[in-house]
């Protein structure tokens, strides 16, 4: 029990909150002290229905929950720390604990539990010749959320599909 609650309560907090921000197709929840969790909702913010004003202790229970001694000590150190998240038939989140005017916050990004196929993305053709090269450097840049992390995944998800080479007794074969 930690502050009169049970971790399965603060873990039933942050899992109805993630519940919420799948259903509505959020790609970012925000958790700040002195705001209502919000929601990034087609690149606008929106508070979650239901829900109080995040208090510093919640903050505190939240990262207890989530962070080991080390990433803990990373967090108070650099003033930041990532990590991720799956959860069973919900989602994979990529999270970002950070301190701001001496509180913790938490920025979670969605991430799906399935890896587009490269074709379905809208990238130039000409994308997929670059995966046919055995040499140099392919850079994905853009804004936050533009989806630079789902071309990486689909195109190593391509890579992987179109090897056909398998391992038996270590030795290569296909």
């Amino acid at each position: 029990m930690i502050g009169g609650l049970f971790m399965s309560d603060y873990l039933g907090y942050m899992d109805s909150l993630l519940i919420e921000t799948m259903k509505k197709n959020a790609t970012d929840l925000h958790l700040c002290v002195g705001s209502r969790p919000l929601m990034r909702v087609s690149s606008k913010l929106v508070p979650v229905e239901g829900t109080d004003i995040i208090k510093p202790e919640l903050m505190k229970m939240i990262a207890g929950l989530y962070l080991d001694d080390n990433k803990m000590e990373q967090l108070n150190t650099y003033k930041s720390v990532d990590m991720s998240y799956s959860k069973r038939d919900l989602g994979r989140f990529r999270c970002n604990f950070y301190l701001q005017r001496g509180t913790i916050g938490l920025a979670i990004r969605s991430l799906p539990l399935e890896i587009p196929e490269l074709e379905s993305l809208g990238l130039p053709a000409s994308t997929e010749y670059f995966l046919t090269k055995t040499k140099g450097l392919i850079l994905i840049t853009g804004a936050s959320g533009s989806g630079k992390s789902t071309t990486l995944a689909s195109m190593i998800k391509k890579i992987n599909d179109k090897a056909s080479v398998s391992y038996y007794n270590g030795r290569r074969s296909g």
